[in-house]
């Protein structure tokens, strides 16, 4: 698995850096290959200490004395790309590399969670309802804080749309939000949470999109009623 990441990197790296060179000697190119580019950059892997200096050799080992010069002729149109290429590596964290991509950090959620929610039989069951928190962030944030600062609320139920694309990078900022609850919460399925490939993403991250749980002598059933 490690040399299948190294010469996939190294590959990367290749490709990024002649991609650098092509454009930079034809700048008509500059815009069709800027985003192939900056795609490749971004499949270097983080933290790979030996990258510079490979860096350097197959830079040398791919262009010559004149080609340098024609590099220093163009080099505003260099700095523009590396301060883009740059903006997009650095923001990682907000932008996906496929809107299709399923890999999530937490799995059944839901079913963690329901093994967290205090079953003890009481006369009246107190618990918060929300839904459609889309990219609401803040508002989201503003409603967590407002169920911790109240400790009648034994869990939290949301009713779904939990995000605006079905993108799984929405499901993980919803998720950063909502672990600060000091209380379980479970989640159905929206319409929106299934666009793209928001089902599957959901199915890996909460679970099975129906589900019941009992708290006390209560009764929940969750249900998946999108068509």
């Amino acid at each position: 698995m490690m040399a299948m990441c190294i010469v996939e990197g190294s590959v990367a790296v290749v490709t990024a850096f002649r991609l650098c060179i092509m454009v930079v000697q034809n700048s008509t190119l500059l815009q069709c290959f800027l985003p192939i580019l900056i795609a490749c950059l971004s499949k270097i892997p983080k933290k790979w200490g030996g990258a510079l200096l490979f860096l350097k050799l197959r830079i040398f080992n791919m262009i010559n004395r004149k080609s340098i010069r024609d590099m220093f002729r163009f080099r505003h149109v260099v700095r523009r790309c590396l301060l883009i290429v740059f903006l997009f590596t650095a923001c990682s964290d907000m932008i996906e590399y496929s809107p299709f991509d399923t890999f999530v950090k937490e799995h059944d959620l839901n079913q963690k969670n329901i093994r967290k929610i205090d079953t003890a039989t009481v006369d009246t069951l107190v618990f918060a309802f929300m839904a459609d928190s889309h990219i609401f962030y803040d508002q989201l944030l503003d409603a967590v804080k407002h169920i911790n600062a109240d400790p009648s609320i034994r869990f939290v139920v949301v009713g779904g749309d939990i995000t605006n694309l079905g993108l799984m990078q929405e499901y993980e900022w919803f998720y950063r939000i909502m672990k600060k609850l000091s209380v379980p919460f479970v989640t159905a399925i929206g319409n929106h949470d299934y666009l793209s490939n928001g089902r599957k993403v959901y199915n890996k991250m909460f679970g099975p999109t129906n589900f019941s749980f009992n708290v006390g002598n209560y009764r929940f059933i969750v249900f998946d009623d999108v068509v």
